[in-house]
């Protein structure tokens, strides 16, 4: 008899996940309906994609990779204080002590100095003053040996948190629209006789 309700309830579970697969297969036709029914051929794809481009960037519900992110901000600020360097590493990482460290200035003292090596910490300083400004970093601060760590600003933090809870997750697209990527999610199925985990 168990091995009955076992099955009826595994059947439950597929034509529930059936129907949302046959919901996003009507979604997905209704959305190629509606792109083929308002094409703008005239438009260049240079433009095309430009103009995409730019909505997400305007798009203050979409979600970024913070850790993205604080390595452009990096990048920008090794570009601006040492413009002679090509190929400079930028190293950065979550951290232990904070949450997030930058690991740059080590390296980047053997290359800029070359036979004479310069201070790491020298270095951090110098990356700290062309940072640019940013809502996302709270605190800033060098340790020793030269790393840069770096504290999430509450109120960022808090504003995200509560644009998922009111906007779900939003993921910002980096591809082309016109491009045709595959997204796989995966449901998770929690077994009660086990602890929840992610991995």
């Amino acid at each position: 008899m168990s091995e009955l309700s076992e099955l009826r309830t595994e059947n439950t579970k597929l034509k529930f996940r059936l129907s949302v697969l046959k919901n996003s297969i009507d979604d997905e036709k209704k959305r190629q309906m509606q792109s083929s029914a308002n094409p703008t051929t005239d438009e260049p794809k240079s433009a095309k994609s430009q103009s995409f481009s730019a909505n997400l960037i305007e798009d203050k519900t979409a979600m970024n990779s913070v850790l993205h992110s604080i390595k452009k901000l990096f990048g920008t600020a090794i570009r601006e204080a040492y413009p002679q360097l090509t190929n400079a590493p930028l190293l950065v990482t979550r951290s232990d002590h904070a949450d997030y460290q930058c690991n740059s200035a080590l390296p980047l003292s053997k290359y800029i100095g070359g036979d004479k090596r310069l201070n790491p910490l020298d270095v951090a300083n110098t990356l700290i003053k062309h940072l640019p400004p940013n809502p996302m970093m709270g605190e800033v601060a060098v340790a020793r040996a030269g790393f840069i760590n770096i504290t999430l600003n509450k109120e960022f933090v808090s504003k995200s948190i509560l644009n998922v809870v009111t906007n779900g997750v939003r993921v910002q697209s980096l591809a082309d629209k016109s491009a045709n990527n595959r997204v796989v999610i995966d449901y998770s199925a929690p077994n009660i006789a086990k602890e929840m985990h992610v991995g």
